[in-house]
């Protein structure tokens, strides 16, 4: 199992489908598990973050 975070009320929950106090979607808080290269950081300058 692993922690998740309301993406609104920012509180930490076991669930995995929705936010048990505000029903609002779970987003992982956990950093990425590897850095970055140089390269991977110049490819993704071009690409649109919503």
């Amino acid at each position: 199992m692993r922690l998740r975070r309301c993406a609104v009320c920012w509180r930490y929950t076991l669930r995995t489908d929705k936010c048990p106090v505000c029903g609002g979607d779970l987003v992982n808080p956990h950093p990425p598990s590897r850095m970055l290269s140089e390269s991977e950081l110049r490819a993704s300058e071009g690409v649109e973050r919503g």
